[in-house]
């Protein structure tokens, strides 16, 4: 991608490596502060560092030569062992700085400094509560800062009891607005807004309520450039009016707002797969969160269902995992097992888990999904291929064949008649273990050698079929017949719009990679490694560390050119695409 060539369009379809590679570049040339605001999801909790596109950026911009800055904000702590990040922990405002507030709100001098300093007191110098209390003292009719003090102490809750009171002062149509505004799941228009809350508000009451609510600060304005501006609720405001009321009371704002959200994906229709952006992806995934929030098990099952090849296959595990974990952990796993969609849902976050290396999670998922199956029913062979591939991944060969063999086994003696299958599995882990003589027939299936071999047939369309095929044929040491194989399965996957595409192509590339190593073609080699590791960062960390490893290796035996990630890419294309 040349910088020539950025776009809305071609940024929407850009990889995280090649947006972060434009985005660096353009830095480079400019002098500028970037400030990325309330980053809160894109924390690791756990190891202290941002996830995706976030942490590539991060570590990509420390390494460049530019004079611009990024400043970026969370609750969270996040913080890197790179001398030109900075990790800045900002505690609550001072006394000082909180009398300035309520000046700067309510007018200097007009607030009781005593009555100030028991409200920093008693939000610990928290910026939101009291600049919450100085907006409603200064543009509230009537409210006192001792007032809303006296409602706190009653309260059970602390600061927050100050939304309780703020809650009983509201008109009944700001409430419905708030209401609304709590069930969506990001920040949303003002047309979408009016139209969730069309049934009870006509559209000049609705202006009015929300004109009042922004200037309340209940409402938070995000200006969008050359777009209408977003409207969104401070997280601490969705939270109390969604804790304010129960499920039941709570379902009709959510039903209207799924209705919304389902005629914006109706209207992405046949588009719908791993080439759309995020910001159209993530529509399933809200809508599937809303659905859980309503207590809508199977639609949220089936939306997941739907939605897991595009989010997975571009890379949106995460995401996937996130919602999915909601659903799992939320709701009886007995009556959960009885929907349709559970077992295609349930292992594809089983994988999805093993992919991010949430071990002791998976290991927890397995547990509770083998539960779900009282008897030995067709059901217990997808259970069997789902642990042989979870083993798999991990380089468990062994174990891999054992639960493989025992669900094979099983559909063999009986006969049963079901979709659900253990060979594939069985295949991989014979050829990963050793055996890639006996697994060569399977992955070939009916297809003779001489056309699998052929570089310019092209009337075998199964990737699967080719990559392993080569894959077999490269551990055989057969590493040039390998290579035309993994030629021609890298040219179906690009248009491959399955949740094992990104995996697939990572494979791909680094199969080819190892093929051109042992060829002694090192710099080819790395630029496969390269690519394949920039298509696994974020979805796969365990195959990307071992990717970097191989690449740190090569470069401690002879040291290699510097290469960007957007040059391998095209380099990669190009050799993948060259049939001469």
């Amino acid at each position: 991608m040349s910088l020539n060539s950025l776009s809305a369009e071609t940024l929407g379809a850009a990889s995280d490596a090649d947006i972060v590679d434009a985005f660096v570049r353009v830095a480079e040339d400019t002098e500028c502060v970037f400030v990325l605001d309330n980053v809160d999801s894109y924390v690791d909790l756990v190891n202290e560092v941002f996830i995706g596109i976030l942490d590539k950026l991060v570590r990509e911009f420390s390494r460049s030569a530019t004079k611009s800055r990024i400043i970026i904000t969370c609750r969270p702590r996040a913080a890197y062992d790179i001398v030109t990040v900075i990790t800045i922990p900002l505690s609550g405002l001072t006394l000082l700085e909180t009398i300035e507030l309520f000046d700067e709100r309510t007018g200097v001098g007009r607030t009781d400094p005593s009555q100030i300093a028991t409200a920093h007191a008693m939000t610990e110098g928290h910026a939101f509560w009291l600049d919450m209390m100085a907006v409603q003292v200064g543009r509230a009719p009537g409210v006192t800062l001792n007032l809303i003090l006296e409602d706190i102490r009653r309260g059970r809750e602390g600061p927050t009891s100050l939304l309780t009171s703020i809650w009983k002062t509201l008109p009944e149509r700001e409430k419905v607005v708030l209401r609304a505004m709590a069930e969506t799941m990001r920040p949303e228009n003002e047309e979408l807004i009016a139209d969730v809350v069309s049934a009870k508000l006509n559209f000049k009451n609705f202006k009015k309520a929300l004109k009042s609510l922004v200037n309340l600060n209940l409402v938070l304005v995000k200006p969008e450039r050359n777009s209408p501006d977003l409207f969104d609720l401070h997280p601490l405001v969705r939270q109390f009016v969604r804790r304010t009321f129960g499920r039941q009371e709570r379902v009709g704002f959510i039903k209207i707002v799924l209705l919304q959200y389902s005629n914006i994906i109706k209207g992405i229709g046949d588009a719908f797969g791993v080439h759309l952006p995020f910001s159209l992806l993530e529509r399933w995934s809200q809508k599937a969160e809303l659905e859980i929030e309503a207590g809508m098990l199977s639609e949220a099952l089936k939306t997941l269902d739907i939605a897991d090849n595009a989010l997975i296959g571009a890379g949106h595990t995460e995401e996937f995992v996130r919602v999915a974990r909601k659903l799992f952990q939320a709701n009886d796993w007995q009556v959960l097992c009885d929907l349709p969609h559970f077992d295609e849902v349930c292992t594809a976050m089983i994988s999805g888990l093993s992919d991010l290396e949430e071990f002791a999670d998976v290991e927890d998922m397995l547990d509770k999904y083998e539960q779900t199956i009282s008897v030995t029913t067709a059901r217990y062979i997808k259970f069997c291929d789902v642990k042989a591939h979870n083993f798999w991944k991990n380089k468990k060969f062994e174990e891999a064949v054992e639960w493989a063999i025992k669900g094979d086994e099983l559909k063999k003696s009986t006969h049963v008649d079901t979709a659900y299958d253990c060979a594939h599995t069985l295949a991989l882990a014979r050829r990963d273990g050793g055996d890639p003589e006996g697994a060569i027939e399977y992955f070939s299936g009916n297809e003779p050698m001489e056309r699998i071999l052929d570089p310019l047939d092209e009337t075998i369309a199964s990737a699967p079929l080719l990559g392993n095929v080569g894959r077999c044929l490269q551990l055989m040491g057969r590493v040039d017949e390998a290579l035309i194989c993994f030629r021609k399965s890298a040219i179906i996957l690009e248009t491959d719009a399955t949740s094992d595409r990104l995996g697939n192509q990572a494979f791909a590339r680094q199969w080819i990679g190892e093929a051109f190593e042992t060829k002694g073609e090192r710099e080819t080699a790395f630029l496969f490694f390269l690519d394949a590791e920039q298509l696994v960062v974020k979805a796969f960390p365990g195959r990307a560390r071992a990717l970097r490893a191989a690449m740190d290796q090569m470069y401690g035996v002879t040291p290699l050119p510097q290469i960007r990630a957007s040059e391998a890419r095209r380099r990669v294309s190009r050799w993948i695409h060259d049939r001469s």
